[in-house]
């Protein structure tokens, strides 16, 4: 397996390439849309005048899997700005899934929301789209002031709690850590293996 951000599928298909002509013909390609906010504020839906969209990015690339419309959901943005944010996720996910129909592109949906009330447009999400597994974001409890293990540990038994699909963590490779995930967590995504593995680096 092999995943890859929007922004740099984008790129392999401005160079004439796609998933099957970029990876080695035995590896399954997850594309995702967890992307830095910058990058993927500016990217929209369909293509326009100014920039390719997501759902050309996707088609041109063709993954086997995809992890759709992302929008950040932070603690310290407000409860309606979160709230909008989240809906922005469902509404988007189910227009890219109707208009990748006749694509052999399974979509991976992500858990979106702080709160419950927040989180249900993920769950109404799953039971309109089917997935075999969902994704769940967890770089961030690493990437902003330090580790916070636990607190994704304790969210992440909230979410089991109230879904039973399985799920794909993005941004944690750890082995120490994932030994103390979830039995629901069934895939993880990150750079440790890379890092860890690959020489020269």
């Amino acid at each position: 397996y092999a995943m890859i951000n929007l922004e740099d599928a984008r790129r392999v298909v401005k160079r004439g390439e796609d998933a099957d002509s970029y990876f080695p013909a035995e590896t399954t390609v997850i594309a995702t849309s967890t992307i830095d906010d910058d990058l993927l504020d500016i990217i929209p839906w369909e293509s326009n005048d100014y920039r390719r969209g997501e759902l050309d990015i996707v088609q041109g690339f063709g993954p086997d899997f995809y992890i759709p419309m992302d929008h950040s959901d932070y603690n310290d943005l407000s409860a309606e700005e979160r709230k909008k944010r989240v809906k922005s996720v469902f509404r988007g996910s189910l227009w890219l899934d109707q208009k990748l129909d006749d694509d052999d592109i399974e979509l991976i949906p992500l858990v979106k929301g702080c709160s419950l009330e927040e989180r249900i447009y993920s769950y109404r999400l799953f039971d309109e789209l089917n997935p075999s597994i969902v994704a769940y974001y967890a770089a961030n409890y690493f990437s902003q002031g330090g580790n916070h293990v636990d607190r994704l540990l304790s969210d992440l038994e909230t979410v089991i709690e109230e879904i039973d699909w399985p799920l794909l963590l993005i941004g944690l490779l750890s082995p120490n850590y994932l030994a103390r995930m979830p039995d629901q967590v069934v895939a993880s995504a990150g750079q440790h293996a890379w890092r860890d593995k690959v020489t020269p680096r």
